[in-house]
């Protein structure tokens, strides 16, 4: 299956678990001017495609123009752009009744952000009747990730992870997030101060609301607090808990809850998802190189250079890097293969070895390039030379 057209599954499926998450919508014409400084555009910069909120979200009437208190946050990823690196994580709990029966439905969206090209999102989501859903979709160095689960591989998530997809450089990548954190908040009018407080090692100041702040409709109950970077203005925790009479949430009653943590990042952390392997970037390609694939372990792609200047440029490159060819392999009509190892050592020991076949195969007018890698531990050498 081509990259783009999983995606477009992924993206789908997410939009079919975020059904119940979304927020009502805000009407402009009831919106008071905001006391926040204006808003940014979040580095986590959303999909051209709908948001779960656009697909989804209930026309809800509102019921004032906010709360008592005089803070507002009409856009909960403001001023986001002023943290380089840092790791949001929302939980979405809810719970209804319907014809005496109770329906769940939970989400965990986390997006992990180190600057541009450098970010993950993850989503794992439940509900009642249906089957659980994991994705995972991010770049890490030029490299695209893909990772998806069943409803039998979530159960055991904690220790085990469907293969990565990784995939760089190829033609039919297409790039795109499932949707962020701060979109799945429900914007706040009229907060009142309680005081500051420090929270996830940011100072902040700490503001409560209830169901006026958040302008939702009639017999709407809600209680919720929010937590705001002193000097930045960024959003850092956010708790909400909304009960809704019939009609307004889903067909009963019901109660959901919000809650969103913002975090600094580690210089030092990887990003790199479980079970994801950084794809082969380390082999030259042909100047003229097209149809490029780079996976673990793996590169292919096409040239129009002849069998023999391909062959002598891998042995040139390699040759440069220390890598020894091999005689294992012949030269046969339809394809040459050639085999090289490179030692790793520890002092006088070698203790591991590189290992890397690249297969040339003429196809049409042009020439197929093929290189698989391999790293693989060396015994131990035997005592007394046994």
């Amino acid at each position: 299956m081509k990259l783009k057209s999983f995606l477009s599954t992924c993206l789908s499926c997410t939009l079919i678990a975020l059904l119940l998450v979304a927020c009502g919508s805000e009407d402009p014409s009831t919106t008071p001017a905001p006391t926040t400084a204006a808003a940014t555009k979040p580095a986590a910069e959303p999909t051209t495609e709908p948001t779960a909120s656009e697909a989804t979200t209930p026309e809800v009437p509102a019921t004032s123009v906010g709360g008592p208190g005089t803070f507002n946050l009409p856009q909960p990823s403001a001023q986001l752009d002023l943290l380089s690196r840092y790791q949001a994580e929302l939980q979405i709990q809810f719970s209804s009744t319907q014809e005496g029966q109770t329906i769940e439905r939970s989400t965990h969206l986390t997006l992990t952000y180190a600057g541009p090209g450098a970010q993950v999102t993850r989503l794992e989501t439940s509900a009642t009747g249906e089957e659980p859903i994991f994705l995972l979709a991010g770049e890490v160095a030029g490299t695209h990730f893909i990772q998806s689960a069943s409803d039998a591989e979530v159960e055991r998530l904690s220790t085990t992870y469907n293969p990565c997809s990784s995939i760089v450089d190829s033609e039919d990548t297409e790039v795109f997030t499932f949707g962020d954190p701060w979109s799945e908040l429900p914007a706040i009018y009229g907060a009142e101060l309680v005081g500051e407080e420090t929270i996830n090692d940011f100072e902040t100041e700490h503001y409560t609301f209830d169901q006026r702040a958040i302008r939702w409709a009639s017999g709407t109950t809600a209680q919720g607090d929010i937590w705001i970077a002193k000097g930045g203005g960024f959003l850092v925790r956010y708790r909400l808990t909304m009960q809704a009479p019939a009609g307004v949430l889903s067909a009963g009653s019901s109660e959901q809850t919000w809650q969103f943590d913002l975090s600094s990042l580690a210089e030092d952390a990887n990003l790199l998802p479980e079970g994801c392997d950084p794809v082969l970037t380390d082999f030259s390609l042909l100047p003229d190189a097209t149809s490029i694939l780079r996976l673990p372990g793996y590169l292919r792609y096409l040239t129009g250079s002849d069998l023999t200047a391909a062959s002598e440029f891998y042995r040139q490159e390699l040759g440069a890097g220390d890598w020894v060819e091999q005689d294992a392999f012949n030269t046969m009509p339809e394809r040459t293969i050639l085999f090289f190892v490179r030692p790793i050592m520890d002092g006088e020991t070698v203790t591991m070895q590189e290992v890397a076949t690249i297969t040339l195969s003429p196809v049409s007018t042009s020439l197929k390039i093929e290189i698989h890698y391999l790293r693989t531990e060396v015994p131990p050498p035997v005592e007394g030379g046994q």
